[in-house]
Parts: C-alpha cells; sequence; structure tokens
C-alpha cells in the first residue's frame, strides 16, 4: 500500500450498526453526495 493510499484509507469509519434483527457494517466517511451500496442478486 502506497503512503497516499494509506492516507487516503485512513480517513474513513468503519462500524457495524445492530438492529436487532441483523448486523449492518457501514463505512463512513469522503466529501460530496451520500452513496449507498446494496448488496444483493440482480433478480431480487
Amino acid at each position: 500500500m502506497t503512503a497516499t493510499t494509506y492516507t487516503f484509507a485512513r480517513s474513513f469509519t468503519s462500524r457495524y450498526v445492530d438492529t436487532g434483527e441483523v448486523r449492518l457494517h457501514a463505512v463512513t466517511g469522503g466529501t460530496g453526495p451520500a452513496l449507498l451500496l446494496l448488496a444483493g442478486w440482480p433478480q431480487t
């Protein structure tokens, strides 16, 4: 990992959100519009 990549990666925060039924992983950081990525199958 280069120094630039390492500095960029450290600007993000990783956390888990426990809803009682599922445990979600969230990463926050950066600037600009929000981006939401949802994993799943293309058919659903």
